[in-house]
């Protein structure tokens, strides 16, 4: 289950997309948004394949069929208060895009207000002009991924950001759920669910991948329940 990243692993993105962006500005200056557009390409593939490598159902996954429901997004749909949740999802997400004018007003005050203190620095180190080239850029880059890192760790810790996952319909199995016919959920140590006979759904949380929460609707939301505690595998959350 995918949640929102850790904070090692954003700083870990980040460093390394700073010394590929201080590259990229040194010695392939004149194609830089092309390779920057080929990279953000290349990342979001990676990232695509990884998550589709972990989440592909192995056969014996689906073994055991214990539920199918088929109907889960048009049973969603009658929940009347699943609109506002999804509202207040949306406008969580768009926290992300908060950092970028951040990031365009220290683009645009660093050459005049920073640069020239970071190039004396650099001379005192090395006259080499082309570790001289890439430091200055190095540094530049630092400054505004870094600002634009803590301030998105500070958002993400100081609200929660909820992605709440509704598939179409899903099946459940002795070691998880298969959702769309294509995205294995497997269950993990630590996760349990939240029922809700009310709005007739169950969300499955992981502790692990904070703000993720895979809702699965159903009419038969108390066979579903007994369905999931009979796997041994997930229990019931506490309150």
């Amino acid at each position: 289950m995918n949640g929102q990243p850790s904070n090692k692993k954003m700083i870990a993105i980040s460093q390394a997309s700073i010394i590929a962006f201080s590259f990229i500005s040194v010695f392939l200056r004149q194609y830089f948004w092309l390779v920057i557009i080929l990279y953000m390409f290349l990342l979001m593939g990676i990232t695509s394949y990884t998550t589709m490598r972990k989440t592909k159902p192995k056969p014996e996954d689906l073994k055991s069929l214990l539920f199918k429901e088929p109907n889960a997004m048009k049973i969603a749909m009658t929940d009347k208060l699943l609109n506002k949740e999804l509202m207040k999802q949306m406008k969580g997400m768009m926290l992300g895009f908060a950092t970028l004018p951040i990031a365009l007003v220290i683009f645009s005050i660093y050459p005049t207000l920073i640069a020239p203190f970071v190039s004396e620095l650099i001379d005192r180190i090395t006259k080499d002009p082309i570790l001289v080239s890439f430091l200055n850029f190095f540094i530049m880059y630092e400054v505004v991924f870094s600002a634009i890192t803590v301030i998105r760790i500070l958002l993400l810790n100081r609200f929660t950001v909820e992605n709440i996952m509704l598939p179409q319909k899903f099946s459940v199995y002795k070691k998880g759920v298969l959702t769309n016919e294509r995205m294995f959920v497997r269950f993990e140590e630590g996760q349990c669910f939240k029922y809700n006979p009310k709005r007739k759904f169950i969300e499955i949380i992981n502790p692990k991948a904070k703000g993720f929460k895979l809702r699965l609707y159903s009419e038969r939301i108390s066979e579903l329940r007994d369905r999931l505690l009979n796997t041994g595998a997930i229990k019931e959350c506490e309150e």
